[in-house]
């Protein structure tokens, strides 16, 4: 069976990671999510349809827009869900943030 032009092109590609340059699979720079993506060791995953990696719903309070994003650094220990008025609702007003955790309780920031 001959062998297709794309498979021969991948078997002499020189695939290498992205972060240390080593051939590719051959490092630990990377970890291979159960989702089946992979993300940089150490990190969370960045599929946006992740159902393993945690996930915090930001929501604004004016217009209720919602958005699933990956927790930020700087966000409470269990924060599930926060609220925080979007750039359209703000239009330059300061604002609060409500940190949630999964059961709906407020968390202190």
């Amino acid at each position: 069976m001959s062998r297709s032009p794309i498979d021969i092109l991948f078997d002499r590609a020189d695939m290498r990671c992205t972060i240390c340059n080593a051939l590719a699979g051959t490092c630990s720079c990377w970890t291979r999510c159960s989702c089946g993506w992979s993300y940089e060791t150490g990190k969370a995953c960045r599929n946006p349809n992740c159902t393993v990696s945690p996930r915090v719903t930001i929501e604004c309070p004016i217009c209720g827009a919602k958005k699933r994003t990956l927790p930020d650094p700087s966000d409470p220990p269990a924060t599930a869900r926060i609220r925080l008025a979007c750039s359209k609702c703000i239009r330059g007003q300061t604002t609060t943030i409500e940190y949630f955790d999964a059961e709906g309780n407020e968390i202190d920031g």
